[in-house]
């Protein structure tokens, strides 16, 4: 793989070139591989899991933080999710994939398939794939501590 740094913005005659870059000063572009080979597919692969997980990892820590768990790295802190928040967490991951893959499925239809996730337990094994990778990458589920104040709890 090779970078390329790239001082100045080529004029648009010049950019028709195949071997100009058009890039803002002080970025790194990486060369591109030929369109269509295995390297560009693996690029694009890249580019889009990262999203992909991103979206979905997000509404997991989303859901399980409306649970008052969150995410730490001291793996003996780890607590197991209760059922009940697993089964939910589940749902908001199928959702979230659901969008990000069919964007126009309609609430009807993504209620349904929801429904049946959860029933074939479709839904719980995504959250469990979700925690397991989580915990690859060093984070681990972990019960937010909470202090009672007054009027109010908030966490630490």
């Amino acid at each position: 793989m090779m970078t390329v740094r790239v001082g100045r913005v080529f004029t648009a005659k010049r950019a028709e070139r195949g071997d100009a870059f058009s890039v803002r000063r002080g970025t790194s572009v990486t060369a591109p591989a030929p369109f269509g080979s295995p390297a560009m597919a693996a690029r694009a692969l890249a580019h889009e899991e990262t999203a992909y997980w991103q979206q979905l990892l997000a509404a997991f820590a989303a859901a399980i933080e409306a649970e008052w768990y969150t995410f730490g790295t001291d793996a003996r802190a780890q607590v197991a999710l209760p059922h009940d928040t697993r089964a939910m967490a589940g749902a908001a991951i199928v959702k979230a994939r659901s969008r990000h893959l069919s964007p126009q499925r309609s609430e009807g239809d993504l209620e349904d398939m929801l429904l049946q996730a959860a029933r074939d337990g479709y839904a719980g094994s995504w959250a469990d794939w979700c925690q397991r990778g989580a915990e690859a990458a060093g984070w681990y589920v972990i019960r937010r501590e909470v202090s009672q104040s007054s009027d109010n709890t908030t966490d630490k």
